[in-house]
């Protein structure tokens, strides 16, 4: 998110954010460099992550686009893959320290809350809106399945309202239609594993009536503004997302053999369109070509099918990765993934998520053996 999308009229100086990213991002690489664990390095997933992080250096250092866009695109990419290692590193050698990542990521949570407040106040104060469309809520309903790991059932429900409340009242569609569906998926995972199917129904009308129920009175209070944000119209051309589309697919569609299969760069499409495709899939078929879309194709299919063998397996955890999946694949519709910093909250979460299964195998296993 640049300095204009938080309503400040100057780009702001962030410097110092990056130098204190940057330590933190070696420290991190340090750390699970020095404890690391071969189970890690062995999964599907690790394996992708470093295909799709070399295939994105590669083309980059042949095709040589934007160098500074390049490093940020590789960095970040690196950055997921240190980042779903720590995690896992961290909580699998330190099983009483799952309560204070819990914590640490409800004061995350919490201060993308204020983050979003703040945004909201500094649009209406710097631009001639009435209402201020935030994009903070795609770093809120990320924390929806880290929020549902919290033991406290009044903490868990009343951060799960909260985070609800910010996501509607944000006015962005994306996440209005992720939201619903995520906690759907959690309480089809939940009614799996106890067999509960009337249950599933209930609660299903519920959470559907919840999210309507402040659907309608933020429509009522906003003067229709929401759901004239869900007109065709607004849908078709409000945007501009469909042109974006169509220009990004007309100008792939005209390359050659060996620019459709590598791809034109980071940073070709924002200078090409103005800004990205606004669709992840679109976005690495026109910057990394055929072979980047088929990796990220990979790493969908590869979250999904580890939600479904955690579904098989019976896990506890199955509900809130069934959740991290569903907001892969849509975020993936609706904006960018990849190259977004939200996204470090969601690679935190898988391996944070992983080191909890690897310690709930752990215990069946003994019981298995009795």
């Amino acid at each position: 998110m640049n300095s204009g999308q938080a309503g400040f009229r100057k780009e702001v100086n962030r410097q110092n954010v990056y130098i204190f990213l940057s330590a933190i991002v070696f420290l991190m690489s340090l750390y699970s460099f020095l404890k690391m664990q071969k189970e890690i390095l062995k999964t599907s997933l690790s394996v992708l992550l470093w295909l799709i992080s070399f295939w994105v250096m590669i083309v980059n250092l042949v095709v040589a686009y934007d160098s500074w866009v390049s490093i940020v695109h590789f960095s970040l990419a690196v950055w997921w893959i240190v980042s779903y290692y720590f995690f896992y590193i961290y909580i699998s050698r330190n099983p009483s320290s799952e309560n204070y990542i819990k914590f640490l990521f409800v004061v995350m949570f919490l201060f993308y809350v204020w983050a979003n407040l703040f945004t909201r106040q500094n649009i209406l104060a710097s631009v001639n809106v009435e209402f201020a469309i935030t994009g903070y809520s795609y770093y809120l309903i990320v924390f929806v399945p880290i929020l549902l790991l919290l033991r406290t059932s009044w903490l868990r429900t009343a951060l799960v309202f909260v985070a609800s409340i910010m996501i509607i009242t944000s006015y962005k569609r994306g996440p209005i239609v992720i939201l619903p569906l995520m906690l759907l998926v959690h309480q089809f995972s939940l009614t799996f594993l106890n067999r509960k199917w009337l249950s599933f129904i209930v609660k299903s009308v519920f959470i559907c009536a919840f999210i309507a129920g402040i659907f309608a009175y933020v429509d009522e209070e906003s003067d229709s503004f929401l759901s004239d944000r869900f007109s065709e119209e607004e849908l078709e051309y409000g945007s501009g997302r469909n042109e974006l589309r169509e220009q990004s697919m007309e100008s792939i569609t005209e390359r050659s053999f060996p620019e459709l299969f590598v791809g034109t760069g980071s940073g070709s499409s924002i200078h090409f369109l103005g800004t990205g495709a606004h669709n992840e899939w679109i976005e690495f078929l026109f910057s990394f070509g055929i072979i980047g879309v088929i990796l990220f194709g990979l790493f969908c299919m590869l979250i999904i099918k580890r939600y479904f063998a955690l579904l098989r397996a019976r896990s506890r955890y199955a509900s809130v990765y069934g959740m991290a999946a569903i907001f892969v694949l849509m975020v993936s519709v609706f904006s960018g993934f990849y190259f977004t910093h939200s996204s470090f909250y969601c690679f935190a979460f898988l391996g944070f998520a992983e080191a909890l299964i690897a310690q709930e195998r752990s215990k069946q296993k003994p019981a298995e053996d009795i």
